[in-house]
């Protein structure tokens, strides 16, 4: 909202879109009843998938920073993250969808939390 930049200012209000768009899903998602083996399968795949992209932090604003700036060190997107808050973010982030599966889901929290995917990276385990 606060954001001068204004191409910096899109790219965080298509963040909030996406996250909108994902939060929907899951209650759609959750509200399903009876479900049958491989459907509860490809239910942990997807979650999986969806809880390592919050866990290695916001990859999309780098990629904008790196758009702006051009590329940088190892160090200096470490320095990036840390600046962001990133394991601390990504950690709430983790906390309030592993509340919201767990309401309803909690046989997928557990197979989930065994696989740690309710744990956030730090800053230097973001960097690919």
């Amino acid at each position: 909202k606060g954001c001068g930049d204004r191409d910096l200012s899109f790219v965080f209000r298509s963040f909030l879109d996406d996250e909108s768009r994902h939060h929907a899903t899951g209650i759609t998602l959750f509200q399903q009843q009876h479900l049958d083996l491989s459907s509860k399968r490809a239910i942990v795949e997807i979650l999986a998938s969806f809880l390592e992209m919050i866990r290695v932090g916001p990859q999309r604003v780098l990629n904008a920073v790196e758009m702006v700036l051009g590329d940088l060190s190892r160090s200096q997107k470490i320095k990036l993250f840390e600046d962001l808050d990133t394991e601390s973010h990504s950690s709430s982030r983790l906390s309030i969808l592993r509340s919201l599966i767990g309401q309803e889901g909690s046989v997928f929290v557990t197979e989930l939390e065994e696989k740690g995917l309710f744990s956030a990276y730090p800053a230097n385990l973001c960097i690919f």
